[in-house]
């Protein structure tokens, strides 16, 4: 704006304001909150959302006095709008749990941050009878709160869980996950590079007798909707649930988890198994004995294939490495389902995120699980199989996590020893070394063995560069020289003329072993994925692909995925029955 200025002699001067307007702000945060009665748990602090206060039975309700950081935001409590620094209505509370949402807009209309307060009102203390001297227990619950992780990234956001202390003294946790937190784990759990979102729910005391899992429809379909798996860990067990699971989920869900702790109990498990027919059947003449704490999973989610994860203390191990190994092939999952049904089923052992033990196996119908030991379990796996074609070893692992990550690539040395396994190369001379893989490497004798066979080959400068991804082409030179394939055959490729594997592709092609693309490409100097590479290997080997596996191996490897019984081949130690439709069919 331009101002001018006349003197009283008539002269002039011409002044330019310039004012500046910003973009609205983003800031929707709160810089206080305050209750009417009862204190924050835990004392407010700035970037924090979610609260808990217990407060007396005589206070029947409270008012809250949320401040904002910025004075052009606005914040509505419990639907109703409210003033910066000014108390809300009145709002009333009944005995237990309540819940107050405050929901803050930034000036920018867009912005908005949730924050809950978890108010529990204690219930009337009892009295008792007069002359009685038996004193009276009542049920109290406090807020606890807890983390919900990304994956194994760490802490993402908070959220409450309602431990009730019940008249008997023991102690029960409820967790519900909202709406709105389902969204803000979302979107942390992706910035975080994870790919299950996973809620927390410690017992670090071994005080809690059961947990509750409240899943509302509207939660469900939000993480349905981002790709991403749902984890429930407990120091008990995991449930993990796929996101295929999740995508016709249309109602609310829940999950009431209840590790049997008492001795006495354990004991009639153990029982109950002896005299199961399934169970009798494979022990013989063996004993058994259950390892752990069973577990009773009761939902009203069904007909879903969900992953469980038991925990094994490592303690319980024999310390002779030999008696160590046929432990762990003789442990069994014994489940008595709530439809009647009792099964065996077999496991994964992996790590717990805690440091112990896990054994995971997927089911699809909830009931009691338990970790049998059973004398004679591996050998009536191996004699129950003599319908069968023959036996497959595995040859590729996957991740601490269960996972198999498929779409990754694979490095060189991965590759050497994915070889050595399955040419069980002999040990290498001395003399087979690279400047880049030092003898502490992990892939140090692998790396020489392949290079043994003639099959890996280093670069020109004399490094092997295990740590970098096999290309296409490079995998390409190993089938050719594996399966001596030698020729000129035509060359169909619109991308391979001139490239230095371009005959060692059009050999691979011919033989069948490796494809192009539909657009009619090789993509010579793409990395191998990992699917892509048990896909090929099963077919020099003629190996699969199998199918009627018991249990999928892997969480992140989806039902529809193309190369999912090409994993399964790789990945399991398995016997089978060839397919008249071609394939393998693994034998029960």
């Amino acid at each position: 704006m331009t101002y001018t200025v006349t003197a009283a002699n008539g002269s002039t001067a011409d002044y330019v304001v310039t004012v500046t307007i910003g973009d609205p702000s983003s800031d929707a945060d709160l810089s206080h909150l305050t209750l009417s009665a009862g204190s924050l748990t835990p004392k407010f602090i700035a970037y924090g959302t979610d609260y808990a206060a217990t407060v007396s039975n005589a206070t029947s309700s409270v008012t809250v006095t949320p401040t904002t950081s910025h004075a052009h935001a606005s914040v509505v409590v419990n639907g109703q709008l409210v003033h910066s620094g000014a108390a809300s209505q009145v709002i009333p509370l009944a005995v237990g749990t309540n819940m107050i949402t405050i929901i803050v807009t930034a000036e920018d209309g867009i912005t908005t941050q949730t924050y809950t307060v978890m108010v529990t009102r204690q219930a009337a203390s009892g009295s008792g009878s007069s002359g009685s001297s038996s004193p009276t227990h009542t049920t109290t619950t406090e807020i606890i709160t807890v983390d919900v992780t990304a994956g194994d990234k760490g802490g993402v956001y908070k959220t409450i869980i309602e431990r009730t202390t019940n008249s008997d003294g023991t102690k029960s946790d409820h967790v519900t996950l909202l709406p709105e937190k389902a969204k803000e784990a979302i979107d942390k759990t992706k910035a975080a590079g994870a790919d299950t979102v996973r809620i927390l729910i410690p017992d670090t005391k071994n005080e809690v007798k059961e947990v509750r899992v409240d899943l509302p429809s509207q939660a469900i379909r939000t993480i349905a909707d981002s790709g991403l798996a749902l984890q429930i860990d407990t120091d008990n067990g995991i449930i993990t649930i796929p996101n295929g699971s999740l995508q016709d989920m249309n109602s609310d869900l829940y999950f009431h988890i209840v590790p049997i702790k008492q001795e006495t109990e354990r004991k009639q498990v153990e029982e109950r198994a002896k005299k199961e027919q399934v169970v009798r059947e494979a022990l013989g003449d063996g004993s058994v004995k259950i390892v752990g704490r069973p577990m009773t999973i009761e939902t009203n989610m069904s007909s879903h294939k969900v992953q469980i994860t038991l925990p094994i203390d490592r303690s319980l191990l024999p310390q002779d490495a030999k008696d160590k190994e046929t432990f762990l092939e003789n442990l069994v999952i014994f489940i008595e389902h709530s439809d009647g049904e009792k099964a065996l089923v077999r496991s994964v052992l992996g790590d717990y995120p805690d440091g112990r033990l896990g054994l995971t196996f997927t089911i699809e119908k909830f009931s009691t699980f338990t970790i049998l030991n059973m004398d004679n379990w591996s050998k009536y796996i191996a004699a129950g199989q003599t319908d069968a074609n023959g036996s497959h070893k595995a040859y590729i692992n996957g991740y601490p996590d269960h996972t198999f990550k498929p779409a990754n690539s694979l490095t060189r040395a991965e590759i050497a020893a994915i070889l050595s396994r399955i040419l069980e190369a002999p040990q290498a001379k001395a003399d087979i070394s690279y400047p880049d893989v030092s003898q502490k490497h992990w892939a140090n004798d692998v790396i020489a063995q392949a290079s043994q066979t003639g099959l890996m080959k280093g670069y020109p400068d004399g490094s092997f560069n295990p740590d970098g991804v096999i290309t296409r082409a490079e995998m390409a030179a190993i089938l050719a020289r594996w399966m001596q394939l030698n020729g000129t055959p035509d060359q169909s490729f619109t991308d391979v003329q001139g490239h230095w594997a371009e005959q060692v592709i059009a050999q691979v092609n011919q033989a069948g072993y490796m494809t192009g693309y539909p657009n009619g490409s090789f993509q010579p100097d793409k990395a191998l994925t990992r699917a892509e590479a048990v896909a090929i290997i099963n077919r020099v080997i003629k190996r699969g692909p199998l199918y009627g596996t018991t249990f999928k191996s892997w969480s992140d490897v989806a039902d529809d995925h193309w190369a999912l019984n090409e994993i399964e081949e790789a990945s399991l130690d398995h016997r089978y029955v060839a397919r008249p439709e071609g394939g393998e069919e693994q034998t029960k």
